[in-house]
Parts: structure tokens; C-alpha cells; sequence
């Protein structure tokens, strides 16, 4: 159904074809002439018909011609930029990482510093005794010197 003849009778109404501009056929084509490029003017039923008025379309400029796209520089740029931005993301993660257990560090080191002090006196007292157990008697040596050994040879060891 043409809409013509739907809105014939609607003085707002403007038939107007629907290509715009004559298509040119590239010179390769299946037919195989190179000679000139034919144009197709459009089919007679998308013509304005004479019953409507005749309006004038405005000339339409003409589309700049594309510039020549480098997809190789295009693909280069992007597998560059998703480099650079994954290297910064994994970067922040690793430098997160490290404060992270650094900061446990710490807190390991503080508890063990915390539970030395706590039970210090206890570890001299359990050595002195386990001293008088195994030699069978009592230590010629001063208790204070004894503790005093004891806790250099312990914070040593830690």
C-alpha cells in the first residue's frame, strides 16, 4: 500500500522519494565493465507523484570522505593501554598486600614482646627448678645473677 494514498488529501503531507542522491556501481563489479559507473535513479513508486504539491528539497552536502582507519594501531594502542592499566591495578594490589602483612608483622612481634614480658619472672623461676632437679641441689650462684643470665641467653634465643 502506497502512503500516498493514505495522505493525499492532508494538506501537511509531502511525498518525498526515499533515496536521496543516484548510487554510483563500483568498477569492479559482476558484470565486468570498467567503462563508467552507472547510477540508478530511484523506482517510479517512491517518486513524488503529481498530485501532492511540489516542494524542493533542500541540496544535501555531500558526506567527507572516511579516512583510512590503522586497526593494527588502533588494536596496539588499546593492548598497551589494558597493559599499563592491569600492571597499575596488580601493583596496588601487591603494594596493599605487603602493608597488609607488614602491619601483621608487627602486631605478631608486639604480642610476642607483650607475653615475654608477662612471663618472664615465671620461665627463670621454672628454669632455676628444673636446675635443682637435675643437679640434685641447691645453686651456689646468687638468684639475681642466675635471672640475670637467664634473661640475656632468652632474649637471644627469641
Amino acid at each position: 500500500m502506497n502512503s500516498s494514498k493514505i495522505f493525499k488529501k492532508d494538506s501537511h503531507f509531502t511525498a518525498m522519494p526515499l533515496v536521496q542522491r543516484n548510487i554510483a556501481v563500483p568498477a569492479n563489479s559482476t558484470n565486468g565493465s570498467a567503462a563508467s559507473p552507472k547510477t540508478h535513479a530511484p523506482p517510479a513508486s517512491l517518486a513524488a507523484s503529481n498530485d501532492a504539491p511540489n516542494h524542493r528539497q533542500p541540496p544535501q552536502a555531500e558526506p567527507e570522505p572516511l579516512t583510512p582507519v590503522d586497526l593494527q594501531a588502533i588494536q596496539k594502542e588499546a593492548y598497551d593501554q589494558g597493559v599499563t592499566d592491569t600492571v597499575g591495578q596488580y601493583q596496588f594490589e601487591v603494594q596493599q598486600t605487603v602493608k597488609a602483612f607488614t602491619e601483621a608483622c608487627q602486631k605478631i612481634d608486639g604480642q610476642r614482646k607483650k607475653l615475654l614480658a608477662q612471663n618472664r619472672g615465671d620461665i627463670v623461676n621454672l628454669i632455676i627448678a628444673l636446675s635443682k632437679k637435675i643437679l640434685g641441689q641447691e645453686l651456689a650462684t646468687p638468684r639475681n645473677i642466675i635471672a640475670t643470665t637467664l634473661e640475656n641467653a632468652l632474649e637471644q634465643s627469641i
